[in-house]
């Protein structure tokens, strides 16, 4: 028996996980040592991604599956084209198949159809779509609490759809629900995640208004910050009125002392 099919069969023959879905892992390290094969057939160590100052954005999603996979692979593309953020520059990401049965050649096709609705010319390296052993795999994914199960009546996975925001130093940051990744979501989680290092200052100061909540996996409107920001708004146009005030008050002074009228 050849030694893709003996992997197969280890998926096949595993005991399944009582619950399919996203786990809350928020904080946990990623194991850097986990060595991955890109869509060039290229070995890619994760440490590889992490370079200690940008975000990693993690994809779990298998070539094959017909339908979920395509669509969180789909609006993470689509979420990224409406970001000024660039993957490779700002942030790395990278799409990671848990199908033992795919290769190099599988992802390349994916990764060629994600570029597709992105829209814009990457580099290369950029965004690699990438294949494993299933023990690689299956280390990576549970460290980021994603599960998964092969059901052999269909010959398809069970499992959730999220995408994974990890911090430049390894620790899970951020989890985005999916199928529909939005882009306001993407930006936020890549700028908290990213510390100072990624996005603009206006970017910085959405957050200050928006606070992700762990149960949700969502970023949603914080009363309290935006009455921070009110108050401190109106506190600096109070300012800069009294300001104005006391300016027009010694003009008005500085007048009345010449007037001839006012000296009699």
């Amino acid at each position: 028996m050849t030694a893709p099919a003996l992997a197969l069969l280890a998926v096949v023959v595993a005991p399944a996980p009582t619950e399919v879905g996203v786990r809350d892992r928020l904080g946990a390290a990623v194991p850097r040592d986990v060595v991955l094969v890109d869509h060039d057939g290229r070995a890619r160590p994760l440490g590889e991604l992490l370079d200690g100052r940008r975000p990693l954005v993690l994809v779990p999603a298998y070539y094959r599956c017909p339908m979920l996979c395509g669509l969180v692979i789909g609006s993470t593309a689509e979420a990224l084209a409406r970001i000024d953020e660039v993957p490779g520059r700002d942030f790395e990401i990278a799409t990671v198949s848990f199908d033992p049965r795919d290769g190099p050649a599988d992802a390349e096709r994916a990764r060629a159809r994600a570029l597709d609705l992105y829209g814009d010319e990457l580099d290369a390296a950029a965004w690699p779509f990438l294949t494993g052993p299933p023990a690689e795999v299956g280390r990576l994914l549970d460290a980021i609490g994603f599960d998964f199960a092969y059901d052999e009546a269909t010959d398809q996975y069970a499992h959730g759809a999220a995408i994974f925001v990890v911090g430049p130093q390894g620790e899970l940051a951020r989890v985005l629900p999916g199928p529909q990744v939005a882009a306001l979501d993407l930006r936020l989680a890549l700028v908290e995640a990213g510390r100072g290092e990624v996005g603009t200052f206006a970017e910085q100061a959405i957050l200050t208004c928006y606070r992700y909540d762990p149960v949700t996996r969502r970023y949603g409107f914080w009363v309290l910050g935006f009455l921070r920001i009110a108050g401190a708004v109106l506190l600096v146009a109070f300012g800069i009125g009294w300001i104005a005030l006391l300016r027009r008050d010694r003009r008005r002074m500085r007048g009345d002392a010449g007037d001839p009228e006012v000296r009699r």
